[in-house]
């Protein structure tokens, strides 16, 4: 059964998953704020945003922008209190929907992470086009992954448990730079996020 899937039928432990996430979504948030500067947006979407763990860190560090997140209706509410818990209703939002469905949330920065590894390419090609089709062409897409490599053993051995568990992958630069040209989009800058585990992938439109 797809974890996914397995998750939609045991809300205990899907409970226990979203409390993993958080955690690890508060960590990565330092980090990313550590190498990438997020002030000169004005709204920031982000696409499978689960709780909205990580753009309330982002919000919080960057007061002039807006933010949107944009997950399953059921997700988004819980994103809902979560941004209501850290007083930022007035700049934070939610939008409930699918991102294999049609975007309508306007944005010039729009996030992505850790969601293409869970996804095969021709269902990540829907989510890229889906989020290419509602951008503007000065926005950015901010794809943060793992990269694989080689030698990495390690990623290795998650990329076939991905596999097994959610029909995904793990994925080299190689295989992103051919996922993004499928959906007109080229990779502008490559950031690795200390301590190197992941990277930020930042992409345009290839128009």
């Amino acid at each position: 059964m797809p974890v996914f899937d397995y998750m939609k039928q045991h809300p205990e432990d899907n409970e226990c998953f979203l409390k993993m996430l958080k955690k690890h979504s508060k960590v990565v948030a330092r980090q990313l704020l550590s190498v990438y500067d997020f002030s000169p947006f004005k709204h920031i979407v982000d696409v499978g945003g689960a709780d909205g763990t990580l753009l309330i860190e982002i919000l919080k560090s960057t007061p002039n922008v807006q933010g949107m997140v944009f997950d399953l209706p059921h997700v988004a509410e819980e994103a809902a209190k979560m941004i209501a818990e850290n007083n930022l209703s007035e700049r934070c939002k939610t939008a409930g929907g699918s991102f294999f469905d049609s975007l309508s949330v306007v944005g010039d920065c729009y996030i992505l992470k850790h969601v293409l590894h869970d996804w095969t390419d021709e269902k990540c090609g829907e989510i890229l086009r889906n989020v290419g089709k509602i951008m503007g062409p000065e926005s950015k897409l901010l794809i943060m992954e793992s990269i694989l490599a080689p030698d990495d053993y390690d990623l290795q051995m998650i990329d076939f448990m991905i596999w097994i568990e959610a029909d995904g992958k793990e994925r080299s630069i190689s295989d992103f730079e051919t996922l993004l040209k499928s959906a007109d989009f080229k990779i502008s800058r490559l950031i690795t996020i200390p301590p190197g585990k992941y990277t930020i992938i930042e992409a345009v439109l290839n128009k």
